[in-house]
Formats: C-alpha cells, sequence, structure tokens
C-alpha cells in the first residue's frame, strides 16, 4: 500500500466519525462524490445531489413506479437504480403549524397498507425557506430490503412530498448522505422573494 493509498484510507475513516458535508464532497462507493445545485419544478425549489445523479429514464421509471402518479422528479445514479431521489409537487396545501400530523398520517397510512414496515428515526427540521418533516423506514421489495426516508413540506401552496430510498445493506453509504441533500432543499432566489413579499 502506498502513501496515497493510506491517505485516502485515513481521510475515510475520519470522515466516517465527522458530519457530512456535502458541500465538500462525501466519499461514496470508495470514491469522493461531488454534489452539484439543480433545480426541480421549473425553477420553484433547488437541492444539492451528486453530480452523477441523472434523471431516471422514462422506461425504468414507469416500471419502479408504475402508478401514473409516479414522482414527477427521479434522480439516480446511472450505474445503480436501485438508489432514487424522488420529488412531487402536490395540489394539497399544507402548513408548518400541521407538519408533524401531516407526516404522523402518512407514516400510519404507511402502516396501514404494509404492516411490516419497520420505523426508524423522524424530525421537523427549519431549513432556509421552510419546515420539513422527515421520517426513515425499511421496506420490502422483491429484489431485497430498502432504507427509505420520506419527508413533506409546504411549497408555493402545494405538497411537496419526496422519498429517497437505496437497498438496505447500503444504509451506512446513504444515510448521511441523503439527509443532506433533503435539508439542502430551498426556494431559489427570485421565488423566495417572492414568498417574501406574499408574506
Amino acid at each position: 500500500m502506498n502513501k496515497l493509498d493510506e491517505k485516502i484510507i485515513s481521510m475515510r475513516n475520519q470522515q466516517k466519525n465527522q458530519n457530512v458535508d456535502i458541500e465538500k464532497g462525501v466519499y461514496i462507493d470508495h470514491s469522493l462524490t461531488e454534489f452539484v445545485e439543480v433545480e426541480a419544478f421549473d425553477g420553484q425549489i433547488t437541492l444539492l445531489i451528486p453530480s452523477n445523479f441523472k434523471d431516471l429514464p422514462t422506461e425504468h421509471a414507469k416500471i419502479k413506479y408504475p402508478s401514473e402518479s409516479r414522482p414527477q422528479f427521479i434522480k439516480t445514479p446511472p450505474d445503480d437504480t436501485s438508489v432514487n431521489l424522488c420529488l412531487s409537487l402536490i395540489d394539497c396545501p399544507i402548513t408548518e403549524q400541521s407538519l408533524a400530523d401531516d407526516a404522523r398520517e402518512m407514516k400510519n397510512l404507511l402502516k396501514k397498507t404494509n404492516p411490516a414496515l419497520e420505523f426508524y428515526k423522524s424530525n421537523i427540521e427549519q431549513l432556509e425557506d421552510f419546515k420539513l418533516a422527515w421520517f426513515e423506514f425499511k421496506s420490502f421489495a422483491i429484489d431485497g430490503q430498502m432504507f427509505n426516508i420520506m419527508f413533506v413540506a409546504p411549497a408555493h401552496g402545494q405538497m411537496l412530498q419526496g422519498v429517497f430510498n437505496c437497498f438496505f445493506d447500503k444504509i451506512e453509504t446513504w444515510q448521511k448522505p441523503a439527509l443532506e441533500m433533503i435539508k439542502s432543499l430551498k426556494y431559489t432566489k427570485k421565488e423566495a422573494e417572492t414568498v417574501s413579499q406574499i408574506k
């Protein structure tokens, strides 16, 4: 093992014990992953995602999310479509005051639909432009167990709903970066100014 390899391993080990900062890059699957800001919903919202994440091809999206109400925004690495970050804007207004109840209702609906789901951490975060509620759970697919972070927030008079998922055996790789991606959600500068004027 040469000195460069030793340095890389040392950096990875240090990172495991530190808070993840996606603005500086994160080691994922043994390589440094850079994160870039992208826009969603015609520029209303931005967030940070890995630079290699691309739109999930339509034919794959129809298979993975067979409902016609599949997420409008689906990003995934080109070499591993088991990792997904999805967003939807739903015409169902919610408020920051109702977030806890809305997240609880979503969780109860999931439990009712699939009692086998296992739930873990949850929280309400104050982001730069709005509050967001999230919760983690394990689901079961044909090809294996999945780790999920589902989240919901008010956005421009609508409900912003999303989910990150990956195979459960990749939880240590993706759990922290995924949550940081979700917490990077914000209005674009133009939209933020409009919302401020409305308030």
